[in-house]
């Protein structure tokens, strides 16, 4: 039975992340790719909007429900292993996940210095006030890590295939100055860990200019001190992948993974 793949692609706003469904269209087709865009325009992929099912998400609630209907509900028809789930503008849900979380355990760090009682939503974040009543942030982080695990846990756990693109930042730092290496951008180094943890590629994109043309480049082997990298071969091909795919197509990739394709280049 052939694998379904989970890919992470990140890089910079215009780098061709959304540009990728094109491919997955063109192999999978049209018919079996839903999109969950929490991004306010989709226009470089517009020539495919009639033809594609785009869910349209603005808040976490939005997300949450649009993961249920994966699950359960009208979206279930797109969880099959000849399907694709993308979730274009990864870093804003995560980046949603982890506002509720300060939102609640802030909520519920105020009621306590205000003499009140905490509220059940409050409750799990008892651990994030000290004896003193010192606020915690850093145990903050630790639950945000822990809720964005358990969301990226939900979407590799679907029979279809998934693509989620992220914007990048720094990930380290040293005496608050931002270091390389660059990665998927989204709350805390937990949140970091679970996206590695989580899909079977997590690549840089970026746009190059070749010949005149801009062209799509997927960074396969970077240099690990210039950007986080993850590749899981053993559910794939073991044919050799090139350090670097310039005119990058995710659909000729995967059918190249799978033994169906000889080429893994556009």
């Amino acid at each position: 039975m052939e694998s379904n793949i989970k890919f992470c692609g990140y890089g910079p706003y215009e780098s061709g992340k959304t540009d990728l469904i094109h491919g997955l269209v063109k192999h999978a087709g049209a018919e079996n790719v839903c999109v969950v865009s929490a991004e306010g325009g989709l226009g470089t992929i517009d020539s495919l909007l009639p033809k594609i099912h785009v869910e349209r998400v603005r808040n976490l609630d939005e997300v949450r429900a649009a993961v249920v209907s994966l699950r359960e509900g009208e979206l279930s028809r797109y969880n099959r292993k000849d399907a694709w789930v993308v979730y274009d503008g990864c870093t804003r849900i995560l980046n949603w996940i982890g506002d509720s979380i300060q939102r609640l355990a802030e909520a519920g760090y105020l009621r306590k210095l205000q003499g009140g009682k905490a509220k059940p939503e409050h409750g799990r974040f008892a651990s994030c006030i000290s004896g003193a009543d010192n606020f915690d942030s850093m145990r903050v982080f630790m639950f945000i890590g822990r809720d964005i695990e358990s969301f990226l846990e939900e979407q590799v756990c679907l029979d279809a295939n998934v693509y989620a693109n992220f914007l990048m930042k720094l990930t380290r730092t040293i005496d608050r100055r931002p270091l390389k290496p660059w990665g998927p951008d989204c709350p805390g180094k937990m949140g970091i860990d679970a996206i590695m943890g989580s899909f079977d590629f997590v690549f840089p994109i970026g746009p190059r200019i070749v010949g005149g043309e801009r062209k799509t480049v997927c960074k396969i082997n970077p240099d690990p001190d210039e950007y986080l990298a993850r590749k899981r071969l053993d559910r794939f091909t073991h044919d050799p992948l090139p350090d670097e795919i310039v005119g990058f197509d995710l659909g000729k990739f995967c059918a190249f993974l799978r033994g169906n394709n000889k080429e893994v280049a556009a």
